[in-house]
């Protein structure tokens, strides 16, 4: 059993899944869903003092369970075959109503790519 390090402050709703942590262990991140899990949300905790850095609510939809990837080895960040890409790319779902009586396809997937980077000791965001 480990150490308790910090809490976060209340979020409201049930997680669908486990929570991910940053590469570096910076932060941890979790989908949460809402009022009767209609509401889907998107959080970013500091794994500093647990403070919620960012979130993003999505009131048309619940989430999924979110996915992390680490250091992409592809794509426009990818430096000598990813070894030194830092970056977290995060993705989630959107997830069927409960309060809706079918779940229709229309051949297409709502999902919700985040990519974390570190760019010259910021932060960017990108939803």
């Amino acid at each position: 059993m480990g150490n308790e390090l910090w809490v976060s402050p209340p979020i409201a709703g049930t997680a669908p899944g486990s929570p991910v942590v940053s590469d570096a262990g910076d932060y941890v991140f979790l989908t949460v869903n809402a009022e009767g899990n209609t509401v889907g949300n998107f959080v970013c905790i500091s794994a500093l003092d647990g403070s919620i850095f960012f979130e993003d609510p999505n009131v048309n939809t619940p989430y999924a369970p979110i996915g992390i990837f680490h250091s992409p080895i592809e794509g426009n960040y990818d430096d000598e075959n990813g070894r030194l890409n830092n970056n977290d790319f995060l993705m989630w779902a959107s997830a069927p109503n409960p309060n809706d009586a079918t779940v229709t396809v229309r051949g297409w997937l709502s999902m919700e790519p985040f990519f974390f980077m570190r760019l010259f000791g910021l932060l960017v965001f990108s939803l």
